[in-house]
């Protein structure tokens, strides 16, 4: 009986500190949300999308002023009808294309879309309801960002190398944004110790008075994702 609790318990232990080893490289992984730029949203509505993905990334520990990667939110509005009713009612139908990218690299990692309808008495506010009908625990937002969590991890396990020596090569050519947006986004994970390290100590050779205004710039700059209706 004693050996059988003892097995229990390394196995609990062992099941915890896997549980806690995912936590702390999620944690380290940075996903910036873009700001919806929408012909079909007004401002409110643009609103009430950023910040419930924003709630979403923060949920799974992903959240981030700036950085490479991002969660593009695009809308599509699929209908809109009137009821027959007294009073009339307005009945939209929305598409919500999520995408998460690599900035830099011009590259999708992972996309889902969403599909919302909301009904009002007038069509913004069926269009509001619509959109805050999204919630942040929704099962595909939490596994969209779970999944481009997945492929950040891999993509720094096995390009880490080949990052390093694009940015080694940006700083020679004194484009410091370019590399500091790159060697600022290497996450710390359990099989790139040594990649991250390579990572600050290369930070550390640009002047701090670039890094900061860098970072201000990343964390102030509007990305241009043309690219993505291409």
């Amino acid at each position: 009986m004693k050996k059988i609790c003892t097995l229990l318990l390394g196995l609990s232990l062992s099941f915890m500190l896997s549980f806690a080893q995912e936590i702390n490289e999620a944690s380290r992984i940075a996903i910036k949300v873009e700001i919806p730029q929408n012909i079909d949203l007004k401002t409110d509505a643009s609103n009430i999308l950023f910040n419930r993905l924003n709630q979403a990334v923060a949920l799974n520990g992903l959240g981030a002023a700036s950085g490479k990667f991002l969660l593009v939110p695009r809308v599509t509005l699929l209908s809109k009808d009137v009821t027959t009713t007294i009073p009339q009612q307005f009945v939209v139908e929305m598409e919500v294309f999520l995408f998460i990218v690599d900035v830099t690299q011009k590259t999708i990692l992972q996309q889902e879309s969403v599909t919302l309808k909301g009904i009002a008495e007038n069509e913004n506010k069926a269009v509001l309801k619509a959109i805050s009908s999204l919630q942040a625990r929704n099962p595909r937002l939490k596994n969209l960002i779970v999944r481009g969590k997945d492929k950040i991890v891999a993509y720094y396990s096995t390009e880490c190398d080949v990052l390093l020596k694009k940015a080694e090569s940006l700083i020679a050519r004194n484009m410091y944004y370019d590399a500091i947006v790159e060697l600022e986004s290497v996450p710390l994970l359990n099989n790139n110790v040594s990649c991250f390290e390579k990572s600050l100590r290369m930070l550390e050779q640009i002047d701090q008075s670039i890094r900061l205004e860098a970072k201000e710039k990343m964390e102030q700059s509007k990305h241009n994702l043309d690219w993505l209706t291409e």
